[in-house]
């Protein structure tokens, strides 16, 4: 009795001083940094994430869940991207799924102008319940494969749904192995043929910058299911680390609308956003069919840029965005001066019938070209400005359809014949607001973003 009342003791104080000794979150993340590892996630914030093609972190959808970064089921928050581009580098994460769920990490992807999600520009490890999911009946597409391209091997030991596994990406000198629970179960060169030649015969072969840069994010999926990650760092191994994307202007998007905020708009010669009419809907920033809130314009003015947005209009709506804006300070003016991308339901407004008074349209300046293609009214549309230096360009649907150069002799003759004939200040405020109509008419807005770009000839 004595010898097992002291062997109990004994082995309480040693667990008492192996308590006391383990590092705490905080402790561990120090110890990580000291050793060249850089901690993505502590369990305490998102500070080395943003969203993809957004400069925040998504206001939803993402949440930090009792020390572990979850992603909510059907939240449409989009994918989240390190601020910083990696070469070379150890990546080590945990991971576990809900049941039939799906994600992935992808690296080196970048935002190109026609790269619309993370992984049709990098390659991806695959998160996945491989029982219940039906990606689980391909062996190229089960969990931590090289999606689409590449079957863990035998070595593979997945944990049941709900358990927590452990993940990892190495690449070096091109070189690429998949690590899943202490195994590694896939090996590849990236810049070998055959990783080539499986590529051409995958859909990401439509896709041009797929697996073509040295550096790039690393991605964290959200495919509407719900995934915890936890234990998220990185060890750099060569020295092609960017500081953050943010220093890169061609990198850098802001994001105007992310679905939930309407803090970089304010009403024209306004300080605060109208009260009226104007309001947040589904995710969307919607103007309603009475007249009365008035233009809305960014916070900031903008010189060059490049402006993106989706939109769709109600049947016989009238609606536009207007660029190089100024103010007068006058609070009954209403509308906003500049030149107009126009947003119209060509077949029942009345407009419709006028040369330059239609969508993509330079509004009473100059049409849009035969690449022209409107969504059915209801269905949304992507729009672009491109501004850079005196060029200037309406894309429409994936298209170009208007460009002018601003200050030439041409574009002057046009303003000339037009309804801003009498307007001195008419596309002479730059840089200048950017805003957003309010013509009586049903129309939503979402996904608004923006890039400064420096004063060069466009590309």
């Amino acid at each position: 009795m004595r010898i097992d009342r002291l062997t109990t003791t004994l082995a309480a104080m040693a667990l008492l001083v192996l308590v006391a000794f383990q590092p705490t979150t905080a402790q561990a993340a120090e110890q990580a940094e000291g050793e060249g590892w850089e901690v993505l996630f502590d369990g305490t914030n998102t500070d080395a994430f943003r969203g993809w093609k957004r400069d925040t972190f998504p206001t939803h959808g993402w949440v930090i869940q009792d020390g572990t970064l979850h992603i909510q089921a059907n939240a449409k928050a989009g994918d989240i991207v390190t601020k910083k581009k990696y070469g070379d580098f150890d990546l080590r994460f945990e991971w576990k799924v809900s049941p039939g769920a799906n994600s992935g990490v992808i690296y080196r992807c970048n935002e190109y102008d026609d790269v619309r999600l993370s992984f049709m520009s990098g390659p991806e490890y695959q998160v996945l319940d491989d029982d219940k999911h039906i990606n689980g009946k391909h062996p190229t597409t089960t969990a931590a494969s090289l999606y689409s391209h590449y079957a863990p091997s035998d070595k593979k030991n997945l944990k049941p749904v709900g358990e927590w596994n452990t993940g990892r990406v190495v690449v070096k000198d091109g070189k690429v192995e998949h690590w899943l629970n202490g195994e590694i179960v896939v090996a590849y060169d990236l810049n070998s043929a055959e990783f080539k030649q499986l590529s051409a015969k995958t859909h990401y072969s439509q896709w041009t910058h797929f697996a073509k840069d040295s550096v790039g994010h690393i991605a964290f999926q959200d495919h509407n299911n719900d995934v915890w990650f936890r234990d998220i760092k990185i060890k750099p191994l060569d020295d092609k680390a960017s500081p953050t994307s943010d220093t890169v202007a061609d990198d850098h998007w802001r994001t105007l609308f992310d679905g939930s905020s309407t803090e970089h708009f304010r009403g024209l010669n306004r300080e605060a956003f109208p009260q009226t009419n104007w309001s947040i809907q589904d995710g969307a920033l919607y103007h309603d069919e009475k007249w009365g809130g008035g233009d809305i314009i960014t916070k900031k003015q903008y010189g060059s840029f490049d402006l993106r947005w989706e939109w769709k209009i109600a049947e016989g709506g009238n609606s536009g965005v207007k660029y190089f804006v100024g103010e007068n300070g006058d609070a009954k003016n209403i509308y906003a001066l500049g030149p107009e991308y126009q947003l119209l339901d060509d077949d029942k407004h009345k407009d419709g019938l006028i040369k330059k008074h239609r969508t993509g349209d330079l509004y009473d300046l100059i049409e849009a070209n035969d690449k022209k293609k409107v969504m059915p009214v209801g269905e949304w549309n992507t729009s672009r400005i491109l501004v850079q230096g005196n060029h200037v360009e309406h894309w429409l649907n994936g298209e170009k359809v208007v460009a002018y150069e601003l200050e030439s002799d041409a574009f002057k003759a046009l303003v000339d014949k037009s309804k801003y004939r009498n307007n001195a200040q008419f596309a002479k405020t730059r840089p200048g607001f950017i805003a957003f109509q309010d013509h009586g008419d049903k129309v939503w807005f979402r996904e608004v973003r923006i890039r400064e770009l420096p004063e060069k000839q466009a590309e």
